[in-house]
């Protein structure tokens, strides 16, 4: 039938492609497409006589099966129920704890102490004894927010440290960023009001974005890939570790170094210069790579950089800027909840001359 036209073409047209590994980057939204394609169809299987009441039926299936293949609807749509049903367990986890609370029942995430402990025992059969010791003197986030790139670490640290970093690293199978948009204080005054003219409120809402790190910094030649058997010779030579990754790793899109992608955007604040959000959200992490043993990993994850912009909602103009910030994402590797207050700023000059005054304060953890 026609109404499958659309469908039927895209499925035609990734027969024309290379296939994309599973456990890639967009595995989610193909999953997620795909199932609600599924129930479009037993729908219409077993409603054909309620279709006949709504004339536009065909219509709107056409119209949401475009956003859903070709503006990442299916995506989208899956980050938005998966944040609505942590926000459903986390409100009935305060409100029935002996009940529904046990329902809803998570492990409690690792603290610090029990995070360097962790890193003890890995150390038994690995080179991460070091990195445990300056974590008890400096902090785990200080340790890692040092580092800079795999070849920085293996400067600094040596080989064997970074072959055990990646062992850790991998583990996360980092495919998106969970952020917390907690509140903003001190936002500068936007909106000018339309009876006296001088200024008198601001609309604020968020837009998050991932910055891919450069290439140098993720270099395969600087980083020991880890071969099926999970180790690699100390004979062998980074030239012939090259060459062995780039024949048994497969890599998913790989987005520009230095660009924004997977941009997200939060609700307005309508009205005030302090707005409080409460609110969370999903940016995809893309990147990811299948190993030769299936495994999924990230190693761009660990040194890209998440970019906060604040502007201000007009209804009958575009919207301002009011300022920006960036956040470095290495100290995250260690699979915790991370506090952040950023300071704005204007790192691309579009408010020139401007006082950018405000600090925006989140939390950030990687997921799987």
């Amino acid at each position: 039938p026609k109404r499958n036209i659309v469908s039927k073409q895209f499925f035609v047209r990734n027969q024309l492609r290379p296939p994309t590994p599973a456990g890639g980057d967009d595995d989610r939204q193909w999953l997620t497409f795909w199932m609600i394609y599924f129930a479009f169809t037993y729908f219409e299987r077993v409603s054909s006589v309620l279709l006949s009441w709504f004339p536009l039926y065909y219509q709107c299936k056409l119209v949401t099966l475009v956003w859903l293949i070709f503006f990442s609807g299916a995506a989208k749509f899956y980050g938005s129920l998966h944040s609505l049903f942590f926000l459903v367990r986390r409100k009935a986890r305060a409100a029935f704890p002996d009940s529904l609370g046990k329902v809803f029942w998570q492990p409690p995430e690792q603290t610090e102490a029990e995070y360097i402990k962790s890193l003890e025992e890995f150390a038994s059969y690995s080179a991460l004894g070091q990195l445990a010791s300056l974590a008890k003197q400096q902090g785990i986030e200080s340790v890692l927010s040092s580092f800079s790139s795999y070849e920085s670490i293996k400067q600094r640290h040596g080989v064997g440290m970074l072959r055990s970093l990646l062992k850790k690293w991998d583990e996360l199978e980092v495919r998106r960023l969970e952020v917390t948009l907690v509140k903003a204080t001190g936002l500068p005054v936007m909106d000018k009001s339309l009876v006296t003219g001088k200024p008198s409120s601001t609309d604020a809402y968020c837009v998050f974005s991932i910055l891919a790190p450069e290439r140098e910094a993720c270099s395969l030649a600087c980083a020991p890939q880890l071969d099926d058997e999970g180790d690699l010779s100390p004979t062998s030579s980074i030239q012939e570790v090259f060459a062995r990754a780039s024949s048994s790793l497969r890599f998913s899109r790989a987005p520009p170094a230095g660009k924004g992608y997977n941009r997200t955007r939060s609700g307005v604040r309508w009205g005030t210069t302090n707005p409080v959000w409460g609110q969370r959200l999903e940016v995809g992490v893309n990147g990811g790579m299948i190993r030769g043993d299936g495994q999924y990993v990230n190693r761009q994850a660990p040194f890209s950089v998440l970019r906060v912009e604040v502007w201000d909602k007009d209804r009958l103009s575009m919207d301002d800027f009011i300022g920006d910030f960036q956040v470095p994402l290495t100290k995250l590797m260690d699979g915790r909840t991370h506090k952040v207050r950023g300071k704005l700023g204007d790192s691309e000059n579009k408010r020139i001359g401007a006082k950018i005054t405000g600090e925006v304060f989140l939390e950030l953890r990687y997921g799987s």
